[in-house]
């Protein structure tokens, strides 16, 4: 071989590695199942940038992540006609359950007054002289209450495979009740009787910020935690059938509520949810009516209506 041939032998290798490294040694799978044949340049947690060779012309261009299901970058070191073999792949976005942005449920559950109810108690034994035993009976009943919840968020898309974030609305209605009939001895040999039921209702809106986590690689159960503020009503109605005196009791005031949801989805538009949350929230003046007259009481300390009360729920959402 001469010494021109060696030169042009030479000049052949480097143009041929130079087209291997140009042309479609990686590849990007779409949402769609398209497959785009290029040459991947970066990565970001937003775009994917590329580009590609037609005839003598290199185009660059980007694609966002939301659209690629997955993608392929070779080496560069392999022969062109090996280029279907990647070294590397990443899944970007699940096939099985395409991103929703809106998310709306509703849950149906329990409640659990956390707040000290040891100076009503006392009030009721030591001025109304009614029995301890049964008083503390009234209140286990009371602590214990039910509440229905809806929420709706709008989630955006940041291009990860585990991770969400959104932002909506939250509401909850929550609701406690008891109810005591009692014999009392006025006098001796003189017995009176008192039937007490009390009614409390906490009705709760507020904006909420919601964080998701994907479990596992199924896309079938997601972890979420969940935080808001609001405004809060609370509606207190007492009857006194011995006394035969009824009382309303109303006043508004800013609450808070945090929690977690483990969820579960049967399918990608519609998913089922277990929720633990803790409400909180304290009222400091209140709107008090017999009926007849009222009055706006200003609570001392000591007397702050706590409205705070653990929450758990089953529920259903619906994604689109």
């Amino acid at each position: 071989m001469n010494k021109k041939s060696f030169f042009e032998s030479v000049i052949c290798v480097i143009l041929f590695m130079m087209y291997n490294s140009m042309n479609g040694q990686d590849r990007i799978i779409t949402v769609r199942n398209d497959t785009i044949e290029c040459k991947i340049l970066s990565i970001s947690s937003t775009h994917l940038n590329y580009e590609q060779t037609k005839g003598n012309r290199t185009v660059g261009k980007f694609i966002s992540v939301s659209e690629v299901a997955e993608y392929y970058k070779d080496s560069g070191s392999q022969d062109i006609q090996h280029t279907d073999k990647p070294v590397k792949a990443l899944r970007l976005r699940s096939e099985s359950i395409p991103f929703r942005h809106w998310q709306a449920g509703i849950g149906f559950g329990g409640s659990y007054l956390t707040g000290s109810t040891y100076e009503a108690e006392n009030l009721l034994v030591s001025g109304a002289g009614i029995p301890r035993n049964d008083v503390e009976e009234y209140y286990k009943k009371y602590r214990n209450g039910i509440h229905v919840n809806a929420d709706i968020h709008y989630l955006f898309d940041i291009g990860s495979d585990i991770f969400d974030i959104g932002v909506g609305l939250k509401y909850r209605l929550s609701s406690f009740s008891s109810q005591m009939d009692v014999v009392m001895v006025t006098d001796p040999y003189i017995y009176s009787t008192l039937a007490m039921d009390e009614k409390v209702y906490i009705n709760y809106m507020g904006a909420s910020y919601i964080t998701q986590l994907w479990l596992g690689q199924s896309h079938k159960f997601k972890l979420a935690y969940e935080m808001s503020a609001g405004y809060v009503h609370f509606r207190g109605e007492a009857r006194y059938s011995g006394a035969q005196r009824n009382l309303l009791a109303t006043g508004s005031t800013f609450g808070g509520n945090t929690g977690i949801v483990f969820t579960y989805y049967p399918f990608d538009y519609m998913s089922v949810n277990v929720d633990f949350n803790y409400f909180s929230a304290v009222l400091k003046r209140m709107k008090m009516s017999d009926g007849v007259y009222s009055e706006t009481v200003d609570l001392e300390r000591n007397n702050y209506e706590n409205l705070s009360h653990l929450n758990y729920s089953f529920g259903v959402r619906f994604h689109f």
